[in-house]
């Protein structure tokens, strides 16, 4: 009789945590930190700039999910890797400073992440992980279209 082995994948990703407790960083963080991520490379290269930019902070907390959301690893590893700006907004969501007076779609419970987390800039402004992760047209509900216009034009050159 011939027995059947199951092929378990080589990696897996971590366990996800879910909020509101916040997590010293660990598994997720340095399983973010190698980008393994299709979306963002260009062979050995980060392609996004403002990805470039966040790899230079330390992580402050481990990647975490809001309770409502139900995926386990394997499916945040997933919707993560889907999009280069859901990998910007996971990284943002390690790296970046948790701020008390949330945007309106943190506070309104929207988002992937627990809480509201933005990434701090020079000229003082800021923009949250949550609305990154939804890909907002008009920026972070933080800052409105002012929040967009920052963005873009401090890692993107605009075409003439």
């Amino acid at each position: 009789m011939l027995r059947r082995r199951t092929l378990v994948p080589s990696y897996l990703p971590p366990a996800t945590h879910t909020g509101p407790d916040e997590y010293p960083p660990g598994e997720w963080a340095s399983h973010l930190e190698v980008l393994p991520y299709d979306c963002v490379r260009d062979e050995w290269d980060i392609s996004p700039p403002f990805l470039r930019f966040l790899i230079t902070l330390p992580p402050c907390r481990e990647p975490m999910l809001r309770n409502s959301i139900p995926w386990d690893a394997v499916e945040l590893n997933e919707e993560i890797g889907k999009l280069a700006e859901h990998v910007e907004a996971a990284y943002m969501f390690m790296v970046g400073r948790r701020v008390e007076l949330e945007c309106a779609l943190c506070q309104l419970g929207g988002g992937v992440f627990p809480y509201c987390v933005v990434i701090d800039y020079e000229d003082g402004q800021s923009r949250c992980s949550n609305c990154h992760w939804e890909c907002t047209a008009d920026g972070c509900w933080l800052l409105g279209n002012r929040g967009q216009h920052f963005f873009q034009s401090s890692f993107y050159e605009e075409s003439p």
